[in-house]
């Protein structure tokens, strides 16, 4: 498993955490103390979400191996160790006898093996389970030091990502599963994690004025899906990665072999129609159903209160196991649409081994009353399919690795010391910049005549428009896929795990600069002020000049909101002083009012700056800005009767206004 990861190049977010990893190499007691471009501007290191267990021990690779990608996978093994003992520890507690068969399931399944990326997902599934285990043998044997060990495995996966929040949850789950009396180890168990968890957070705060996990808590995933669109992902992405799963609950439901083979041709028909035609949506989602049904029947096979008629409180001990099994599965659902902000397949990661331990542990039961039954074609289908899922993500990465260092090199050949900008992240941004590339910021980059922009298409990129006549299209390089499916970006942020492609795999625009030319966002100043209405912070600074823009909006209340997200910003939206300025004159009051404010924490002397602009509608808007902000005007007074000898009419009566207003408040007092 890791060397079939080591094997696949930087993929994905893997770049977003090269970033934190190599600036916790350099300055271990700095680690966020840095900037990490990611999506459309960078973005503070602290204000990105990274916890800090896997970045560290990433950084430790760089430290001993260098620019070595398959040596930074390679050193990811502990991960992948840790993540089979704990499988097979569950297994062999809940589904003895198939331990060597759920685990192919697992770790070759659609669902791990193309995860096994340098991101988090995996490693905290890793850390979530071992400390599962580790606490439910302290369970047994009432052992305070083992669950105390246990805390700190939790501890380290909450730091790991922050999805394990759960794991604390599942604990308390089996402890009161097994005897109400064993919360006292799962209390020791919390203690030693949160201890762990907020010791870390304590340090980010004195170190960087506010912790990690509290900054994400306050602000959030700016851009999280609605539930509706949460639960049709998790349905499609089922079908697509745990149909396995479902020809595992056939065999414990005793039916006959015909009906598992035919269960496992139908898949096999399902995703050829998806090589063939764009109907991945409706084959994921009839599959999905699917998937729900037979782990329903599974559930209800299990599940002791809905064999018989009459609930009897005598059978609880004898179904503990069980009812354990299922209240974890609804805990991770819940937690699936609480903590997820889109869907993906590493959503499931948790879910899907959950989701095997049940069918399992029927099918384990099954095989002792019926040593005929066979999971093989389970066990074979979520091989195959595992193996499928990582060999077309597999060309994808490659093909971006491909793709970048392409285009530098055809660059290179014509020109070799010429300056190439680029567009992109995923794997591309990695190996643009190792081909010595320099990313294009929008509102922050000129490209000077003679530049060359490589811009990769239908790939995460930050958006930005150039002029047209100040672009000379130079090359296009074309990458056609194997098979006609891909995973990007579906198995990592969408509704389906992959989908039918009827494009190449990827194409890359080569361009030359003929005139120098600055890269502006591409968006419209209403999703600029969207957009920033969502962020906050160092985050939020770098959208000071589109912002600045977004005040020539012909809609008033964009014009508001943008003076609102740049008053947000302060002082650092210095650059937008002179349109905040241009502002005063504008015809509606709130907007006037609104640039006022703005330029108060921005820069108050250029409130008062204004009262002796040349136009005498901004030296109006001044003064009924400076009015309508009462006593903390004050320092205004003499600017103001200064205007009251103004030329200008309005001008002199606005001044009177403001006097009054802030007089009315705050008293009468001396100029």
């Amino acid at each position: 498993m890791t060397l079939l990861g080591a094997v696949k190049p930087l993929h994905v977010d893997d770049p977003f955490y090269y970033e934190h990893a190599t600036q916790i190499a350099a300055n271990a007691l700095d680690p966020f103390g840095h900037e990490v471009f990611w999506r459309q501007w960078p973005k503070p290191g602290i204000e990105s979400l990274a916890p800090p267990v896997v970045t560290h021990w990433w950084a430790l690779a760089i430290r001993l191996f260098g620019e070595r990608p398959w040596a930074w996978k390679l050193w990811m093994l502990p991960f992948s160790v840790l993540l089979a003992y704990s499988l097979e520890s569950l297994f062999r507690r809940y589904a003895r006898g198939l331990e060597v068969s759920l685990l192919c399931m697992v770790l070759v399944s659609p669902t791990v093996l193309p995860s096994l990326n340098l991101m988090i997902d995996v490693p905290e599934l890793a850390l979530s389970l071992a400390a599962l285990v580790i606490f439910m043998r302290s369970v047994d044997a009432r052992c305070a030091g083992r669950a105390a060990v246990a805390g700190l495995v939790a501890g380290l996966a909450m730091q790991t990502k922050y999805t394990a929040l759960l794991v604390p949850w599942t604990m308390l789950l089996y402890a009161l599963s097994v005897n109400i009396r064993r919360v006292a180890l799962w209390l020791i168990t919390v203690v030693v994690a949160a201890s762990i968890f907020i010791a870390w957070e304590q340090w980010t705060s004195w170190r960087y004025g506010h912790g990690q996990f509290l900054w994400h808590l306050q602000y959030g995933f700016p851009e999280k899906w609605g539930m509706p669109r949460m639960t049709t992902s998790l349905v499609m992405m089922l079908g697509g990665l745990a149909a396995p799963t479902a020809l595992l609950g056939l065999v414990g439901l005793g039916c006959e072999r015909t009906v598992v083979h035919a269960a496992t041709a139908a898949l096999v028909v399902l995703y050829l129609l998806v090589i063939a035609a764009p109907v991945e949506h409706l084959v994921f989602a009839l599959s999905g159903l699917g998937v729900a049904v037979v782990m329903l029947l599974v559930v209800c096979r299990l599940c002791w209160p809905f064999r018989v008629r009459r609930w009897r409180s005598g059978r609880w001990r004898a179904d503990r196991r069980e009812w354990f099994l299922v209240a974890w599965l609804m805990l991770l659902v819940v937690g699936y649409f609480v903590l997820s902000p889109f869907g993906a397949a590493r959503r499931l990661l948790a879910i899907s081994v959950v989701m095997t331990i049940l069918p399992g542990r029927l099918a384990s039961l099954r095989r002792r009353a019926h040593p005929g039954g066979a999971i093989w074609p389970a066990v074979a289908a979520s091989t195959l399919l595992g193996m499928l899922y990582y060999t077309v993500d597999l060309t994808e990465a490659l093909a971006l690795k491909s793709g970048a260092q392409a285009a530098a090199r055809k660059i290179r050949q014509q020109h070799r010391d010429a300056t190439i900008w680029f567009v992109g992240h995923w794997g591309f941004q990695y190996y643009a910049e190792q081909a010595r590339m320099k990313p294009v910021i929008p509102d922050h980059t000129t490209l000077r005549r003679g530049d060359w922009l490589v811009h990769p298409l239908r790939i995460h990129r930050p958006y930005i428009t150039l002029i047209p006549d100040a672009v000379e299209t130079v090359d296009k390089l074309v990458i056609e896929p194997i098979v006609p499916i891909g995973t990007l970006p579906h198995y990592y942020g969408g509704e389906t795990p992959l989908a039918h492609l009827d494009r190449p795999l990827l194409e890359v625009m080569v361009y030359r600069m003929t005139a120098d030319v600055e890269a502006v966002t591409f968006w419209s100043a209403e999703r600029v002020v969207q957009w920033a209405l969502r962020h906050s912070g160092g985050t939020l600074q770098r959208a000071a000049p589109a912002l600045a823009r977004a005040l020539s909006s012909e809609n008033p209340e964009t014009r508001r909101w943008a003076t609102y997200c740049l008053a947000r910003i302060g002082p650092a939206a210095d650059s937008a002083i002179p349109a905040l300025v241009g502002m005063l004159r504008d015809e509606s009051p709130d907007c006037v009012q609104a640039a006022g404010w703005a330029l108060a924490h921005i820069q108050p002397t250029a409130l008062t700056g204004a009262l002796q602009h040349d136009d005498a509608r901004v030296r109006e808007g001044a003064a009924r800005a400076l009015g309508s902000m009462g006593p903390r005007a004050r320092t205004a007074r003499r600017a103001l009767r200064r205007a009251l000898d103004d030329p200008d009419e309005g001008v002199r009566r606005a001044a009177v206004e403001a006097l009054e207003q802030i007089d009315a408040v705050s008293g009468p007092q001396s100029p």
